[in-house]
């Protein structure tokens, strides 16, 4: 796995997810259709786009992460069931009555990247919602509007009543993060301490948020131990254990999700990209054993599974329409075809670093194949063959490609790279460099 941060979603891909979110977002009433977005949650996770501001958006800002399907969930699980948020959110709102409403007008045009709202409005909102839970009764139509046991309302209702509590100070940590500031290391301190202080279940949830938060930063688990191992509390002991597995799970079940084939491979790229960092942030996680076994067993899921689908989708979606050219190949099918090769190596690039990904031996394959393939059985130039070449192995391998046409000896295609491609100024070896470099 890369440990650099994932190049940015394309902008197809971002567009089209934002135009889902932007629909969904303005339904009255959610439900069935936010299972529309359900797949691309990892990918809103990196993107971020501004959503509306909403009194239920804003209740659950700090905790998100630790939000899950509610097919997922079971009792005991470090997370907040998604099936139990709409009713938590109107079980709250009447019990504030008239003060819902007042945040309801300092709310009204703001959205969720706007910093000074979440925090004034938050810090009002996150302790009043905490004293509300705190004393809540179970509602009549708890279990059939969220499809959960009473028993299961106590123990969610307790989890999110101390997170609540804890938003604020959640909060500001997650600010001087981005930051960069110092304060970090005693603010983190502070408030494992704080969230231990409050219980297990304050504990291991609070510890498997910032765990989140925070990839890649050791001392979030290190002092997680620390201030664990320094209880007499058996329970509180455990808590590290909970929130570390809570976090391979959701790995996992992001990796299926990115898998699954229910994501088109270009956002099935950048959903992949973004596992990667985080797959890197699981590096300093060898306290234990069974941990490390779960990474090692993650990777290779990670990597057995990216190689079956890049390797199918290359023969089904690359090789098999070059094989299938007319011998006078438009612009169109062409500039379709690139487009497919660019989603195929980034694709490929999401889950391991460039260099090995470019040496993998299929794309070597790949390119001894275009190279050796007559024009009879491949009516491509040797723009054409380059270009492909630029793309899946780098702007090297395209250079060399053209540079040794050029020097064939009564080669047809050395005709053809002694004609300038883009400029008379530029030979077609410097234009296809400089294609390569731009791109």
């Amino acid at each position: 796995m890369t440990e650099s941060d994932p190049a940015p979603p394309s902008e197809k891909t971002q567009a089209r997810l934002l135009r889902a979110v932007a629909a969904v977002d303005m339904l009255p009433v959610r439900g069935p259709a936010d299972e529309l977005i359900a797949p691309m949650r990892p990918l809103l996770a990196v993107l971020k786009p501004p959503r509306p501001l909403t009194f239920g958006r804003l209740m659950f800002q700090p905790i998100e992460r630790l939000i899950v399907d509610g097919s997922r969930w079971h009792p005991g699980m470090t997370a907040i069931p998604r099936t139990a948020l709409l009713r938590l959110v109107m079980l709250v709102r009447s019990i504030m009555g008239a003060r819902a409403q007042q945040i309801d007008a300092m709310l009204a045009g703001r959205n969720s990247t706007d910093r000074e709202a979440v925090r004034k409005v938050g810090g009002l909102l996150w302790p009043a919602a905490s004293l509300a839970l705190g004393s809540a009764s179970v509602p009549a139509d708890w279990t059939q509007t969220t499809r959960l046991s009473v028993p299961d309302f106590t123990e969610v209702t307790r989890g999110l009543t101390e997170m609540l509590a804890l938003s604020d100070r959640i909060l500001a940590l997650q600010e001087d993060v981005a930051t960069g500031s110092a304060n970090v290391e005693s603010r983190l301190r502070s408030v494992l301490a704080g969230a231990l202080g409050r219980g297990e279940q304050a504990f291991s949830l609070t510890l498997a948020l910032l765990l989140g938060c925070m990839p890649g930063d050791g001392r979030v688990l290190d002092i997680g131990i620390e201030l664990a191992a320094a209880t007499t509390d058996q329970a509180l002991k455990g808590g590290p254990n909970k929130a570390v597995s809570f976090v391979f799970g959701e790995l996992e079940n992001a990796v299926d999700t990115a898998l699954s084939g229910k994501l088109e491979l270009g956002a099935a790229a950048d959903a992949m990209a973004a596992i990667g960092v985080q797959c890197a942030g699981l590096q300093g996680w060898d306290h234990r054993e069974d941990w490390r076994e779960r990474i090692r067993r993650i990777r290779a899921r990670v990597d057995s599974a990216c190689r079956e689908r890049f390797e199918t989708v290359l023969e089904r979606q690359l090789l098999a329409p070059l094989t299938r050219l007319p011998a006078q190949p438009g612009a169109e099918s062409l500039g379709a075809l690139e487009s497919i090769a660019r989603e195929l190596i980034r694709f490929h690039q999401a889950g391991r670093s460039p260099a090995s990904a470019r040496n993998d031996p299929v794309l070597l394959q790949f390119e001894q194949w275009l190279r050796t393939k007559s024009r009879d059985e491949l009516p491509l130039s040797v723009i054409e063959r380059a270009r492909l070449i630029e793309i899946m192995r780098g702007p090297e391998a395209g250079l060399a490609y053209l540079k040794e046409a050029d020097g064939a000896p009564g080669d047809t295609a050395a005709a053809e790279t002694a004609q300038p491609v883009s400029a008379p100024s530029r030979s077609p070896a410097s234009s296809a460099s400089g294609n390569a470099q731009a791109r």
